[in-house]
């Protein structure tokens, strides 16, 4: 899915309770459309282009966080 458009992206998240993970600020927007009932879980990256290495770091001290939230019931989760 790495290539794929935004669409089926979404589609796919929907379709097996997978959540998506992204910089892109595409994905929050539609989540917070008003209208939009059903949402996958968006955690949207708030970090500068990065290595993988360094986004590895930046991204572990915060993946209890991100669950919390997400086991909360958040449907939108932005990490900055």
């Amino acid at each position: 899915m790495r290539e794929a458009d935004d669409g089926p992206i979404w589609a796919h998240a929907l379709q097996t309770a997978a959540a998506i993970v992204t910089k892109d600020e595409d994905f929050a927007a539609r989540a917070a459309r008003p209208g939009e009932t059903r949402t996958p879980v968006i955690v949207w990256l708030r970090v500068a282009n990065t290595t993988n290495t360094a986004l590895r770091i930046w991204i572990e001290p915060r993946l209890p966080g991100i669950g919390e939230l997400v086991r909360q019931g958040h449907r939108l989760v932005e990490v900055i």
